[in-house]
Protein backbone atom coordinates (compact mmCIF):
# COMPACT_ATOMS: atom_id res chain seq x y z
CA UNK A 1 0.00 0.00 0.00
CA UNK A 2 1.25 2.93 -0.94
CA UNK A 3 1.04 6.22 1.45
CA UNK A 4 -0.40 9.64 -1.19
CA UNK A 5 1.08 12.51 -0.64
CA UNK A 6 -1.79 14.80 -0.66
CA UNK A 7 -1.28 18.34 -2.75
CA UNK A 8 -2.94 21.44 -1.13
CA UNK A 9 -6.17 21.51 -2.53
CA UNK A 10 -6.10 17.69 -1.82
CA UNK A 11 -6.01 18.84 1.70
CA UNK A 12 -8.56 21.14 1.40
CA UNK A 13 -11.15 18.64 0.00
CA UNK A 14 -10.09 16.04 2.43
CA UNK A 15 -10.73 18.42 5.57
CA UNK A 16 -14.32 19.11 4.07
CA UNK A 17 -15.15 15.52 4.18
CA UNK A 18 -13.65 14.91 7.02
CA UNK A 19 -15.81 17.61 9.25
CA UNK A 20 -19.62 17.15 7.20
CA UNK A 21 -21.43 14.19 6.89
CA UNK A 22 -22.79 15.53 3.50
CA UNK A 23 -20.54 17.56 0.82
CA UNK A 24 -19.73 18.22 -3.00
CA UNK A 25 -16.26 17.97 -4.71
CA UNK A 26 -17.11 19.48 -7.86
CA UNK A 27 -13.45 19.10 -8.79
CA UNK A 28 -12.42 18.43 -12.52
CA UNK A 29 -11.12 14.94 -13.92
CA UNK A 30 -7.43 14.24 -12.81
CA UNK A 31 -6.87 16.12 -9.51
CA UNK A 32 -7.73 13.17 -7.57
CA UNK A 33 -11.16 12.86 -5.86
CA UNK A 34 -11.06 9.26 -5.53
CA UNK A 35 -7.73 9.71 -3.50
CA UNK A 36 -9.08 12.11 -1.44
CA UNK A 37 -12.26 10.14 -1.18
CA UNK A 38 -10.32 7.05 0.01
CA UNK A 39 -8.52 8.87 2.70
CA UNK A 40 -11.99 8.92 4.54
CA UNK A 41 -12.95 5.51 4.13
CA UNK A 42 -9.86 4.58 5.95
CA UNK A 43 -10.95 6.59 8.67
CA UNK A 44 -14.10 4.65 8.90
CA UNK A 45 -14.63 1.93 11.77
CA UNK A 46 -13.90 -1.83 10.96
CA UNK A 47 -16.78 -3.06 9.64
CA UNK A 48 -18.58 -0.04 7.82
CA UNK A 49 -20.09 -0.42 5.13
CA UNK A 50 -19.50 2.10 1.86
CA UNK A 51 -21.03 2.61 -1.32
CA UNK A 52 -19.70 3.80 -4.42
CA UNK A 53 -22.10 3.82 -6.88
CA UNK A 54 -20.44 5.09 -10.55
CA UNK A 55 -20.33 4.59 -13.81
CA UNK A 56 -19.39 1.70 -15.58
CA UNK A 57 -16.71 3.18 -17.06
CA UNK A 58 -14.90 4.77 -13.62
CA UNK A 59 -15.47 1.64 -11.48
CA UNK A 60 -11.87 0.57 -13.12
CA UNK A 61 -10.15 4.09 -11.52
CA UNK A 62 -11.93 3.37 -8.17
CA UNK A 63 -10.36 -0.59 -8.28
CA UNK A 64 -7.39 0.45 -9.24
CA UNK A 65 -6.90 3.59 -6.17
CA UNK A 66 -8.04 1.26 -3.88
CA UNK A 67 -5.50 -1.62 -4.83
CA UNK A 68 -2.54 1.38 -4.74
CA UNK A 69 -3.62 3.08 -1.81
CA UNK A 70 -5.54 1.48 0.98
CA UNK A 71 -5.97 -2.07 2.28
CA UNK A 72 -9.41 -1.90 2.59
CA UNK A 73 -11.89 -4.51 1.54
CA UNK A 74 -13.84 -4.25 -1.45
CA UNK A 75 -16.42 -5.70 -3.59
CA UNK A 76 -17.51 -5.46 -7.16
CA UNK A 77 -21.17 -5.71 -7.21
CA UNK A 78 -21.40 -6.40 -11.01
CA UNK A 79 -22.45 -9.10 -13.39
CA UNK A 80 -26.38 -11.03 -13.29
CA UNK A 81 -29.16 -9.37 -10.78
CA UNK A 82 -28.60 -12.76 -8.55
CA UNK A 83 -24.48 -12.27 -8.71
CA UNK A 84 -24.83 -8.79 -7.22
CA UNK A 85 -27.62 -9.83 -4.72
CA UNK A 86 -24.95 -12.20 -3.07
CA UNK A 87 -22.03 -9.65 -3.17
CA UNK A 88 -24.02 -7.30 -1.92
CA UNK A 89 -25.45 -9.92 0.96
CA UNK A 90 -21.55 -10.98 1.81
CA UNK A 91 -20.84 -7.37 2.02
CA UNK A 92 -22.62 -5.96 4.30
CA UNK A 93 -21.51 -9.21 6.17
CA UNK A 94 -17.93 -8.28 6.57
CA UNK A 95 -17.52 -4.33 5.72
CA UNK A 96 -15.56 -2.55 2.97
CA UNK A 97 -16.28 -0.96 -0.21
CA UNK A 98 -19.12 -1.63 -2.39
CA UNK A 99 -18.78 -0.27 -5.94
CA UNK A 100 -21.95 -0.94 -8.62
CA UNK A 101 -23.02 1.45 -11.23
CA UNK A 102 -26.07 3.63 -11.65
CA UNK A 103 -28.03 1.04 -13.80
CA UNK A 104 -26.88 -1.95 -11.53
CA UNK A 105 -28.40 -0.33 -8.25
CA UNK A 106 -31.40 0.40 -10.57
CA UNK A 107 -32.02 -3.03 -10.76
CA UNK A 108 -31.79 -4.16 -7.47
CA UNK A 109 -34.78 -2.00 -5.80
CA UNK A 110 -35.76 -5.19 -3.80
CA UNK A 111 -32.78 -4.44 -1.81
CA UNK A 112 -33.29 -1.39 -0.63
CA UNK A 113 -33.23 -2.30 3.22
CA UNK A 114 -29.84 -3.55 2.85
CA UNK A 115 -28.68 -0.57 1.79
CA UNK A 116 -30.05 1.91 4.25
CA UNK A 117 -27.73 -0.21 6.70
CA UNK A 118 -24.51 1.55 4.88
CA UNK A 119 -22.37 4.05 6.57
CA UNK A 120 -21.54 6.03 3.83
CA UNK A 121 -22.83 6.19 0.11
CA UNK A 122 -21.11 7.89 -2.58
CA UNK A 123 -21.85 8.87 -5.98
CA UNK A 124 -19.44 9.62 -8.14
CA UNK A 125 -20.35 11.59 -11.33
CA UNK A 126 -23.38 12.62 -9.85
CA UNK A 127 -25.24 14.09 -12.57
CA UNK A 128 -26.19 11.04 -13.29
CA UNK A 129 -29.11 11.96 -11.19
CA UNK A 130 -29.55 15.32 -12.57
CA UNK A 131 -33.30 14.03 -13.58
CA UNK A 132 -35.26 14.04 -10.43
CA UNK A 133 -37.87 11.99 -12.17
CA UNK A 134 -35.51 9.48 -13.66
CA UNK A 135 -36.25 5.78 -11.90
CA UNK A 136 -32.46 5.90 -10.84
CA UNK A 137 -32.95 9.30 -8.84
CA UNK A 138 -35.91 8.19 -6.77
CA UNK A 139 -34.39 5.14 -5.79
CA UNK A 140 -30.64 6.43 -5.23
CA UNK A 141 -32.65 9.11 -2.93
CA UNK A 142 -35.23 6.25 -1.21
CA UNK A 143 -31.73 4.49 -0.47
CA UNK A 144 -29.83 6.40 1.23
CA UNK A 145 -33.16 8.33 3.53
CA UNK A 146 -31.06 6.49 6.23
CA UNK A 147 -27.30 6.82 5.42
CA UNK A 148 -25.58 9.30 7.96
CA UNK A 149 -22.85 10.00 5.41
CA UNK A 150 -23.56 10.89 1.73
CA UNK A 151 -20.51 12.47 -0.88
CA UNK A 152 -21.21 13.56 -4.35
CA UNK A 153 -18.26 13.86 -6.84
CA UNK A 154 -18.19 15.51 -10.32
CA UNK A 155 -16.59 17.72 -12.28
CA UNK A 156 -19.22 18.63 -14.83
CA UNK A 157 -22.32 18.82 -11.99
CA UNK A 158 -24.06 21.15 -14.71
CA UNK A 159 -24.53 19.28 -17.89
CA UNK A 160 -27.57 21.39 -19.43
CA UNK A 161 -28.73 24.20 -16.81
CA UNK A 162 -29.18 25.20 -13.07
CA UNK A 163 -32.02 22.55 -12.81
CA UNK A 164 -29.05 20.07 -12.78
CA UNK A 165 -28.08 20.77 -9.27
CA UNK A 166 -31.30 20.42 -7.56
CA UNK A 167 -31.67 16.64 -6.84
CA UNK A 168 -27.58 15.91 -6.54
CA UNK A 169 -27.64 18.69 -3.88
CA UNK A 170 -30.91 17.36 -2.26
CA UNK A 171 -29.04 14.21 -2.48
CA UNK A 172 -26.26 15.28 0.36
CA UNK A 173 -28.64 17.57 2.20
CA UNK A 174 -32.68 17.13 1.89
CA UNK A 175 -33.32 20.55 3.20
CA UNK A 176 -30.79 22.50 1.84
CA UNK A 177 -33.54 24.11 -0.73
CA UNK A 178 -35.80 24.99 2.40
CA UNK A 179 -38.41 22.40 1.47
CA UNK A 180 -38.91 23.62 -2.52
CA UNK A 181 -39.74 21.06 -4.59
CA UNK A 182 -38.13 20.73 -8.19
CA UNK A 183 -40.77 23.14 -9.80
CA UNK A 184 -40.44 26.31 -6.58
CA UNK A 185 -36.54 25.68 -7.09
CA UNK A 186 -36.59 26.04 -10.97
CA UNK A 187 -39.07 28.95 -10.59
CA UNK A 188 -36.26 30.65 -8.01
CA UNK A 189 -33.86 30.58 -9.91
CA UNK A 190 -34.52 30.28 -13.49
CA UNK A 191 -36.56 32.38 -15.87
CA UNK A 192 -39.10 30.65 -18.29
CA UNK A 193 -40.32 31.60 -21.70
CA UNK A 194 -41.26 29.62 -25.31
CA UNK A 195 -43.51 27.29 -25.75
CA UNK A 196 -46.32 27.79 -23.22
CA UNK A 197 -43.68 29.35 -21.17
CA UNK A 198 -41.93 26.17 -20.25
CA UNK A 199 -38.36 26.50 -21.73
CA UNK A 200 -35.56 28.02 -19.27
CA UNK A 201 -34.94 31.16 -21.37
CA UNK A 202 -32.63 32.46 -18.47
CA UNK A 203 -31.53 32.81 -14.68
CA UNK A 204 -32.36 34.73 -11.44
CA UNK A 205 -31.34 35.01 -8.36
CA UNK A 206 -27.79 33.38 -9.34
CA UNK A 207 -25.75 35.26 -6.48
CA UNK A 208 -28.27 33.33 -3.51
CA UNK A 209 -28.18 29.94 -5.64
CA UNK A 210 -24.17 30.43 -6.28
CA UNK A 211 -23.87 31.21 -2.04
CA UNK A 212 -25.95 27.54 -1.35
CA UNK A 213 -24.14 25.63 -3.59
CA UNK A 214 -20.37 26.96 -2.02
CA UNK A 215 -21.88 26.38 1.18
CA UNK A 216 -21.93 22.63 0.62
CA UNK A 217 -18.97 22.29 -1.51
CA UNK A 218 -15.62 22.62 -2.56
CA UNK A 219 -14.83 23.53 -6.46
CA UNK A 220 -11.43 23.41 -8.09
CA UNK A 221 -10.59 23.59 -12.18
CA UNK A 222 -7.13 22.20 -13.21
CA UNK A 223 -5.56 26.04 -13.52
CA UNK A 224 -6.51 26.86 -9.91
CA UNK A 225 -4.05 23.89 -8.67
CA UNK A 226 -1.59 22.64 -11.46
CA UNK A 227 0.60 24.78 -13.59
CA UNK A 228 0.04 22.21 -16.47
CA UNK A 229 1.21 23.61 -20.11
CA UNK A 230 -1.37 25.08 -22.08
CA UNK A 231 -3.25 22.63 -24.83
CA UNK A 232 -2.42 22.64 -28.41
CA UNK A 233 -4.33 22.46 -31.09
CA UNK A 234 -3.99 21.09 -34.61
CA UNK A 235 -7.07 21.13 -37.37
CA UNK A 236 -5.95 19.00 -40.43
CA UNK A 237 -7.94 20.35 -43.21
CA UNK A 238 -8.12 17.94 -46.14
CA UNK A 239 -10.39 18.06 -49.25
CA UNK A 240 -12.88 15.49 -49.80
CA UNK A 241 -12.10 12.64 -52.96
CA UNK A 242 -14.00 12.72 -55.90
CA UNK A 243 -16.20 9.68 -54.68
CA UNK A 244 -16.74 10.92 -50.70
CA UNK A 245 -18.08 14.58 -52.61
CA UNK A 246 -20.29 12.65 -55.00
CA UNK A 247 -21.57 10.66 -52.03
CA UNK A 248 -22.45 13.83 -49.69
CA UNK A 249 -24.08 15.68 -52.74
CA UNK A 250 -26.32 13.12 -53.56
CA UNK A 251 -27.06 13.03 -49.60
CA UNK A 252 -27.50 17.05 -49.07
CA UNK A 253 -29.77 17.21 -52.15
CA UNK A 254 -32.40 14.28 -51.12
CA UNK A 255 -32.35 16.23 -48.31
CA UNK A 256 -32.67 19.53 -49.85
CA UNK A 257 -35.72 18.26 -51.95
CA UNK A 258 -37.52 16.63 -49.20
CA UNK A 259 -36.99 20.35 -47.43
CA UNK A 260 -38.78 22.03 -50.69
CA UNK A 261 -41.44 19.43 -50.32
CA UNK A 262 -42.51 20.53 -47.04
CA UNK A 263 -42.28 19.87 -43.41
CA UNK A 264 -39.77 17.29 -42.23
CA UNK A 265 -39.88 15.54 -38.64
CA UNK A 266 -36.95 16.47 -36.19
CA UNK A 267 -36.25 12.77 -35.84
CA UNK A 268 -36.00 12.48 -39.21
CA UNK A 269 -33.71 15.30 -40.09
CA UNK A 270 -31.15 14.13 -37.22
CA UNK A 271 -30.93 10.64 -38.87
CA UNK A 272 -30.28 12.63 -42.26
CA UNK A 273 -26.98 14.54 -40.83
CA UNK A 274 -26.21 11.39 -39.26
CA UNK A 275 -25.52 9.79 -42.70
CA UNK A 276 -23.61 12.88 -44.00
CA UNK A 277 -21.07 12.28 -41.19
CA UNK A 278 -21.15 8.77 -41.54
CA UNK A 279 -20.27 9.57 -45.57
CA UNK A 280 -17.49 12.71 -43.89
CA UNK A 281 -15.95 9.76 -41.86
CA UNK A 282 -15.79 7.42 -44.94
CA UNK A 283 -18.08 4.56 -44.29
CA UNK A 284 -18.79 4.19 -47.70
CA UNK A 285 -15.90 4.50 -49.18
CA UNK A 286 -12.69 1.16 -49.36
CA UNK A 287 -10.70 1.78 -46.47
CA UNK A 288 -7.49 1.91 -49.30
CA UNK A 289 -9.49 5.57 -50.80
CA UNK A 290 -10.00 7.16 -47.34
CA UNK A 291 -7.82 9.74 -47.00
CA UNK A 292 -8.51 10.34 -43.18
CA UNK A 293 -7.33 7.05 -42.61
CA UNK A 294 -4.09 7.22 -44.58
CA UNK A 295 -3.59 11.15 -42.68
CA UNK A 296 -4.53 9.45 -38.84
CA UNK A 297 -2.24 6.75 -39.69
CA UNK A 298 0.30 9.18 -40.36
CA UNK A 299 0.34 10.91 -37.53
CA UNK A 300 0.26 7.44 -35.49
CA UNK A 301 3.49 6.63 -36.92
CA UNK A 302 5.09 9.75 -36.32
CA UNK A 303 4.00 9.49 -32.33
CA UNK A 304 5.82 5.52 -33.00
CA UNK A 305 8.86 6.50 -34.22
CA UNK A 306 9.04 9.52 -31.24
CA UNK A 307 7.66 6.64 -28.84
CA UNK A 308 4.91 8.14 -27.66
CA UNK A 309 1.37 7.16 -26.73
CA UNK A 310 -1.92 7.88 -29.04
CA UNK A 311 -5.79 8.09 -28.04
CA UNK A 312 -7.94 7.92 -30.87
CA UNK A 313 -11.40 8.98 -30.74
CA UNK A 314 -14.36 7.61 -33.07
CA UNK A 315 -17.82 8.16 -32.98
CA UNK A 316 -18.86 5.79 -35.40
CA UNK A 317 -18.95 1.85 -34.85
CA UNK A 318 -17.14 1.44 -38.21
CA UNK A 319 -14.85 3.62 -37.84
CA UNK A 320 -13.67 1.57 -34.74
CA UNK A 321 -13.19 -1.35 -36.44
CA UNK A 322 -11.45 -0.17 -39.29
CA UNK A 323 -8.98 1.62 -37.38
CA UNK A 324 -8.55 -1.75 -35.34
CA UNK A 325 -7.76 -3.70 -38.28
CA UNK A 326 -5.35 -1.24 -39.75
CA UNK A 327 -3.24 -1.36 -36.67
CA UNK A 328 -3.50 -5.38 -36.44
CA UNK A 329 -2.20 -5.54 -39.81
CA UNK A 330 1.09 -3.04 -38.94
CA UNK A 331 1.94 -4.78 -36.05
CA UNK A 332 0.72 -1.73 -33.29
CA UNK A 333 -0.36 -3.45 -30.11
CA UNK A 334 -3.51 -1.12 -28.94
CA UNK A 335 -6.09 -1.42 -26.41
CA UNK A 336 -10.16 -0.46 -27.30
CA UNK A 337 -12.98 -0.05 -25.73
CA UNK A 338 -16.53 0.38 -27.23
CA UNK A 339 -20.03 -0.13 -25.91
CA UNK A 340 -20.04 -4.06 -26.18
CA UNK A 341 -16.72 -4.18 -24.00
CA UNK A 342 -17.33 -6.17 -20.82
CA UNK A 343 -15.90 -4.31 -17.54
CA UNK A 344 -13.49 -7.23 -16.53
CA UNK A 345 -11.75 -6.37 -20.31
CA UNK A 346 -12.30 -2.13 -19.99
CA UNK A 347 -10.14 -2.79 -16.64
CA UNK A 348 -7.12 -4.67 -18.88
CA UNK A 349 -7.19 -2.62 -21.96
CA UNK A 350 -6.95 0.61 -19.29
CA UNK A 351 -4.01 -1.38 -17.50
CA UNK A 352 -2.35 -2.12 -20.65
CA UNK A 353 -2.31 1.09 -21.77
CA UNK A 354 -1.37 3.15 -18.84
CA UNK A 355 1.70 0.59 -17.94
CA UNK A 356 2.81 0.77 -21.91
CA UNK A 357 1.84 -2.55 -22.80
CA UNK A 358 -0.29 -1.51 -25.72
CA UNK A 359 0.88 2.30 -27.93
CA UNK A 360 -2.57 3.33 -28.84
CA UNK A 361 -5.94 3.62 -27.60
CA UNK A 362 -8.90 3.34 -29.60
CA UNK A 363 -12.10 5.07 -27.60
CA UNK A 364 -15.35 5.58 -28.31
CA UNK A 365 -16.80 8.46 -27.71
CA UNK A 366 -19.50 7.12 -26.10
CA UNK A 367 -18.57 4.76 -24.20
CA UNK A 368 -15.17 6.39 -22.85
CA UNK A 369 -17.55 9.33 -21.96
CA UNK A 370 -16.91 9.69 -18.35
CA UNK A 371 -14.19 8.88 -15.90
CA UNK A 372 -11.31 6.59 -18.53
CA UNK A 373 -7.75 7.65 -16.79
CA UNK A 374 -5.74 7.57 -19.96
CA UNK A 375 -3.03 9.75 -18.43
CA UNK A 376 0.07 8.01 -20.49
CA UNK A 377 -0.71 9.84 -23.26
CA UNK A 378 -0.24 13.35 -24.16
CA UNK A 379 -2.11 13.36 -28.01
CA UNK A 380 -5.47 12.81 -28.58
CA UNK A 381 -6.86 12.16 -32.01
CA UNK A 382 -10.86 12.73 -32.60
Amino acid sequence: MIVPKLYEYQEVMKSAIITHKGWALFVEMGLGKTVVMLELFKMAKKGTVIIVVCPKSVIHSWVTDIKKFTDLNYRLIIGTKKKRVKELVLLFGEGGIGIINYEGLASLDTQIALFKRAGCIVLDESSKIKNHKAIRTRLITKVSEKVSHKYILSGTPIANNYTDLYTQLKFISPNIWGGKNFYAYRNRYCKMGGFKNKQIVGYKNTDELKKIVASISTQYKKEDCIDLPPKVYSTRVMDMSPEMEKQYKQMAKEMVLELEGGTIEAGQAVVQMGRLKQILAGEYLEPSKNDKLKELMELVDIAMERERQVVIWTQFRFSHRVIREILTSRGIPFSNIYGDTTTDDRIKMIDDFQSGKTKVFVASITACDMGVTLTASDIAIY
